[in-house]
């Protein structure tokens, strides 16, 4: 998986301000559109496509939240876990939703199911 500081190198070199990039606690990131250029172009719901101009094709896989059963948020949101542990219980992952253009950072707990991206080194 790729680390924080990776995900906020890539951000970057798709567009997203420095002041955008180290935004964190649920605010959204908009410079640069980050969340559409990373989205697929299909399957978002409310028309909350993106144009995967990055060609990393973020599919809207939703998420098993540790207190509920069951996934939730399909075909609305995907959260991607980076490698990077925020401290003990957490980790920093990034928010893609069908509503925005742009994505979060946070942190949340690692006993959430969230979908990873692989990197090869």
């Amino acid at each position: 998986m790729p680390t924080d500081e990776e995900v906020i190198i890539l951000e970057k070199n798709l567009g997203m301000s420095q002041s955008d990039a180290w935004l964190s606690g649920g605010a959204e990131r908009i410079s640069g559109n980050v969340g559409k250029k990373i989205k697929s172009e299909t399957g978002w719901i409310n028309n909350g496509n993106g144009d995967n101009t990055s060609y990393l094709t973020v599919k809207p896989a939703g998420a098993m939240y540790y207190f509920i059963p069951g996934f939730g948020s399909l075909n609305d949101r995907t959260y991607l876990w980076t490698a990077t542990q925020s401290d003990d219980a957490n980790a920093w992952y990034r928010n893609i939703y069908a509503g925005s253009d742009g994505l979060m950072r946070d942190s949340w707990t690692k006993s959430n199911g969230f979908s990873v991206r692989c990197v090869k080194d």
